[in-house]
Protein backbone atom coordinates (compact mmCIF):
# COMPACT_ATOMS: atom_id res chain seq x y z
CA UNK A 1 0.00 0.00 0.00
CA UNK A 2 1.29 3.77 -0.72
CA UNK A 3 1.37 6.29 1.96
CA UNK A 4 -1.93 7.44 0.38
CA UNK A 5 -4.16 4.51 0.61
CA UNK A 6 -2.83 4.42 4.16
CA UNK A 7 -4.14 7.82 4.86
CA UNK A 8 -7.32 7.61 3.63
CA UNK A 9 -8.21 4.00 5.17
CA UNK A 10 -7.38 6.04 8.63
CA UNK A 11 -9.60 8.58 7.38
CA UNK A 12 -12.56 6.11 6.64
CA UNK A 13 -12.09 4.38 9.66
CA UNK A 14 -12.03 7.95 11.69
CA UNK A 15 -15.09 9.02 10.24
CA UNK A 16 -16.73 5.64 11.00
CA UNK A 17 -15.71 5.50 14.24
CA UNK A 18 -17.09 9.35 14.63
CA UNK A 19 -20.51 8.28 13.12
CA UNK A 20 -20.93 5.24 15.68
CA UNK A 21 -20.45 7.61 18.97
CA UNK A 22 -22.84 10.32 16.98
CA UNK A 23 -25.61 7.61 16.41
CA UNK A 24 -25.45 6.34 20.15
CA UNK A 25 -24.61 9.84 21.55
CA UNK A 26 -28.12 10.62 19.34
CA UNK A 27 -30.17 7.18 20.83
CA UNK A 28 -29.00 7.90 24.06
CA UNK A 29 -31.00 11.83 23.91
CA UNK A 30 -34.18 9.97 22.12
CA UNK A 31 -34.08 7.95 25.24
CA UNK A 32 -33.54 10.01 27.86
CA UNK A 33 -36.09 12.83 26.66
Amino acid sequence: MTSAEQARDRWFQHMGVCVLVQQKYWAANLLLF
